[in-house]
C-alpha cells in the first residue's frame, strides 16, 4: 500500500498546527499511507492530534473533547488555537486548505469555527469565484473535507457491568443492599431484552436502550480471529440499566457457554465494540482510534492491526491510531509512523518519517530487536536468567526471558503456532525435557517411525518430508509436539485452497519447531538442580539424598523451603527463592548452561541483520 491513491479520496493529505495545545508552532503531519500510527510517551498530545483530526471534516467540533473549565483554562495569550488540513479538490485541481479556529461564543465558549485563509499561516488567498468550482468552497474560504468520522477512545470503553460495579456510587434501598443485588435485579430486564430481541424498553418513563445488535457472521469471525476464540454468536446491547449511564453489555456464546462482559475479559468488550463500530462505518471513513491495543495481549494486538489493514483494503478507510504497542507499528513503512516527543524549548515535535526501531526506542521497548525466549515455568526462567547474567552479560539488554503460565500445551497450541505462521525469527521456546518427542511414549508408532526416516545426523530435516507424505502432516506434528495445534485457515475446509493452505502452514510449523524450539536436559528443571551443582555443594545441600533417581524433586524442594524459611506454609515464590540459591552454584560447564549458551550463540551468529 503506497501513498493514498485516488480511490481513497476524499483523504486528509496533512494537518498542520500554527498553534495548538502543547505542539510546537507550525508542526505538521503528512498522511502518505492509509494507516498512520502516532507514537510517543504519555503526555505528548497524541490524543489531542486525534481530536483535531476529528474536528477537521465539515460539521465536526473538536470542542466536544477539548474544552475549558475554571480548573483547566485554555490560554489564548499567544493567539487563538487553530489547525489546518489539506485535501484534494477536483474543482480546484489541487490540494486546498481548510482552517478551523477556536473562538469564544456566548452559547459555546469552545466552538471551532471554519475560517477564511490567513496569510500569516502560509495559506494561499482564494481564487476568483467561478460557478464551476463552488462545490468545495464558499465565497471566502475552502470548505472542510466531507468525510464520515469514527472516533473511539479505547481507554474509555468500559462495559456496563464494570462501569457500575467499579466506578459508580450506589444507594441502598429496603430491598437492595449491595451492588450485587442491584445488578441481579436489573439484569432481569436485560434478559427480557435479549429473549424478545427488543430495540426499545421504557423504564419509569425513560428509554433504556440505544442499541441491541446481534453481530453478523463476519463480525463474529473478525472478533474470533483477533481474540483467538471461536464465538458462535455475539450480541451488543447499549443500555442504561446499571447506574443510569449508557454503556455496552456484550453477550458472548462459545463452546457451549454464554456469558456477559461481567465474566468476560475487558479485551473482549473492547474488541466487540471496536469491530462492530468499524464494520458499520461507511466506506472511506476517517477512523481515529486512541490506544486500540488496550487490554489486548501482543498476539491479539498483531491480529487487530491485520484486521484494520484488511478493512482499509476492502473499504478504503483512512485509519489513524495513537499507540504504545510495538505490535501495532511493527512492519509499517517509515512514512506511516509519526514519532511525537516533547522538547523543552519548543513543545511537542513530530518526526515525519520514523523506522519502527526508532519508535520502539521512544516508547521504551526494544522487543522487536530482542531475542525473546518463552518458558513454561518460573524455575526454567531463573536458570536461563542466571546463565545470561554469568556468561552473556554483554547481551542481556538484547535478551528477554518470559514465563508464560498455563502449561506447555497451551503455549504450543497458540504461541508457538502463531510465532511459526508469523515467522518470528527472534522468538525461541525452551520447554522442559519431558516435552521432547524423544522422551515421550509414541502417540502413533507408525508415525514415530516415519519421523525417524526424515533424520540426518540425528536431526529431523523438514525438507526431507516428501509431498506424498503431506497427508500425514497432522499426525507428524502431533507426534512431534504431543498435542493438536491451532492453525489460521481461511474459507471452507473442503476446498482445495484450504487444504493447500493447511499443508503450507503445517510444513512451516514443523520447520519452525525444529529451528526455534529447544528442550532443557533431563525431564524436569528441578532434577537439574542436583545434577548441575559442584560436588562440594552437592555434599552439603543434598546431604540427605541417597538415591537421586527416586526423589520427587518438587516435594523435596518444598520440604527444603519449609525447613530453611522456618514456615509451615510456603508458596511457589518461597520455593523459587531456595531453588535460585542452588542455581547460583551451578558449575560453569554444566550441561544446562552449555545448552542455553548454544541457543543464544546460534541466534546471534545466524540472525538477519
Amino acid at each position: 500500500m503506497n501513498s493514498a491513491p485516488h480511490e481513497f479520496e476524499p483523504f486528509i493529505r496533512y494537518i498542520r498546527f500554527p498553534r495548538y495545545k502543547q505542539l510546537a508552532e507550525d508542526e505538521r503531519i503528512d498522511f502518505e499511507f492509509p494507516f498512520t500510527a502516532l507514537v510517543g510517551p504519555n503526555g505528548c498530545n497524541k490524543s489531542a492530534v486525534l481530536q483535531a483530526l476529528y474536528g477537521c471534516p465539515e460539521g465536526n467540533n473538536t470542542g466536544i473533547y477539548w474544552f475549558s473549565t475554571d480548573v483547566d483554562v485554555i490560554s489564548e495569550k499567544s493567539g487563538r488555537h487553530c489547525f489546518i488540513h489539506g485535501y484534494w479538490s477536483d474543482n480546484a485541481n489541487d490540494v486546498v486548505e481548510a482552517l478551523k479556529t477556536r473562538i469564544h461564543r456566548k452559547d459555546n465558549p469552545d466552538y471551532w469555527e471554519p475560517s477564511r485563509p490567513i496569510k500569516k499561516y502560509g495559506m494561499k488567498g482564494m481564487p476568483p469565484i467561478d460557478d464551476s468550482n463552488m462545490k468545495d468552497r464558499t465565497e471566502t474560504r475552502w470548505k472542510a473535507i466531507m468525510k464520515d468520522v469514527l472516533y473511539l477512545d479505547l481507554k474509555s470503553q468500559i462495559g456496563a457491568f464494570d462501569k457500575f460495579f467499579w466506578h459508580s456510587d450506589f444507594q441502598k434501598t429496603e430491598t437492595i443492599n449491595t451492588k450485587q443485588d442491584y445488578i441481579r435485579h436489573k439484569s432481569k430486564y436485560i434478559r427480557i431484552i435479549i429473549n424478545k430481541n427488543l430495540n426499545s424498553y421504557t423504564y419509569y418513563g425513560k428509554e433504556k436502550i440505544r442499541k441491541n445488535i446481534l453481530l453478523s457472521k463476519d463480525a463474529c469471525k473478525s472478533v474470533s480471529y483477533i481474540l483467538g476464540q471461536d464465538y458462535k454468536s455475539i450480541r451488543l446491547i447499549e443500555h442504561s440499566f446499571y447506574g443510569n449511564q449508557f454503556a455496552p453489555t456484550v453477550i458472548l456464546s462459545r463452546a457451549g457457554l454464554q456469558y456477559s462482559e461481567a465474566f468476560a475479559g475487558s479485551g473482549e468488550t473492547v474488541i466487540v465494540v471496536l469491530v462492530q463500530s468499524i464494520l458499520s462505518a461507511p466506506p472511506k471513513s476517517l477512523i481515529l482510534l486512541d490506544e486500540p491495543e488496550t487490554s489486548l495481549h501482543p498476539k491479539a494486538q498483531h491480529k487487530l492491526k491485520e484486521f484494520l489493514l484488511d478493512q482499509i483494503i476492502k473499504h478504503k478507510h483512512q485509519i489513524i491510531v495513537s499507540t504504545h504497542s510495538p505490535a501495532m507499528i511493527e512492519s509499517l513503512p517509515p512514512k506511516a509512523i509519526k514519532v511525537m516527543y516533547f522538547k523543552q524549548e519548543t513543545g511537542v515535535k513530530i518526526n515525519p518519517i520514523s523506522f519502527p526501531e526508532e519508535a520502539f526506542e521512544v516508547i521504551g521497548t526494544t522487543d522487536a530487536n530482542k531475542l525473546i525466549i518463552y518458558v513454561e515455568d518460573k524455575l526454567s526462567k531463573t536458570i536461563i536468567d542466571v546463565c545470561i547474567e554469568k556468561f552473556k552479560n554483554n547481551l542481556k539488554s538484547f535478551i528477554e526471558v518470559k514465563y508464560i503460565p498455563g502449561g506447555a500445551e497451551s503455549i504450543i497450541k497458540y504461541l508457538v503456532s502463531n510465532a511459526a505462521i508469523a515467522s518470528h525469527k527472534n522468538t525461541f521456546f525452551v520447554f522442559d525435557g519431558d516435552m521432547c518427542w524423544r522422551n515421550r511414549k509414541p502417540i502413533n508408532k507408525e508415525c514415530r517411525d516415519r519421523i525417524s526416516s526424515y533424520m540426518v545426523n540425528n536431526k529431523i530435516d523438514e525438507s526431507l518430508i516428501p509431498e506424498a507424505d503431506n497427508r500425514f502432516l497432522d499426525d507428524i506434528v502431533k507426534e512431534l509436539v504431543g498435542c493438536e495445534i491451532h492453525l489460521y485457515l481461511d474459507g471452507n475446509p473442503s476446498t482445495g485452497s484450504n487444504r493447500n493452505q493447511r499443508i503450507r502452514q503445517l510444513r512451516k510449523f514443523i520447520k519452525y519447531w525444529l529451528n526455534n524450539v529447544h528442550f532443557l536436559p533431563g525431564m524436569k528443571p528441578e532434577g537439574l538442580l542436583y545434577d548441575s551443582v559442584s560436588d562440594e555443594f552437592r555434599h552439603v545441600f543434598f546431604k540427605d539424598v541417597e538415591k537421586p533417581e527416586e526423589v520427587d524433586w518438587k516435594e523435596y524442594f518444598k520440604s527444603k523451603t519449609v525447613d530453611r524459611l522456618v514456615k509451615t506454609d510456603v508458596n511457589s515464590d518461597d520455593i523459587l527463592l531456595i531453588e535460585r540459591q542452588v542455581v547460583a552454584k551451578f558449575k560453569d560447564d554444566c550441561e544446562v548452561f552449555k545448552k542455553i549458551r548454544d541457543i543464544i550463540d546460534s541466534h546471534f551468529e545466524n540472525r538477519d541483520i
